[in-house]
């Protein structure tokens, strides 16, 4: 293998080792809920969900769409009307 040859496979494998972490890490980097970008709540209601599920949230058996989305009325056990949270059922959390 010439040496021009064994440099580009080097960097290859460099790139390649780069792009395999970043993969790796991508599951510990879950998007999180912007509350400045929630319009169907206002935002301080929007902060009170998140400070409940910051609290013990991510151990709930059932948190489908808490702190994965902008739209907190579609999260698990949320109801809302409009511009409102108007009850939360978390039974089973």
């Amino acid at each position: 293998m010439k040496q021009s040859e064994k440099g580009a496979v080097k960097q290859y494998r460099q790139v390649w080792l780069w792009l395999v972490l970043w993969v790796m890490l991508l599951p510990a980097t879950q998007a999180a809920t912007d509350c400045n970008a929630v319009t169907a709540i206002p935002v301080s209601e929007c902060q009170s969900l998140l400070e409940l599920y910051n609290s013990n949230g991510p151990n709930w058996k059932q948190h489908t769409g808490w702190n994965q989305t902008n739209t907190p009325c579609s999260w698990y056990g949320v109801t809302c009307d409009s511009l409102a949270t108007i009850s939360l059922y978390l039974t089973y959390s």
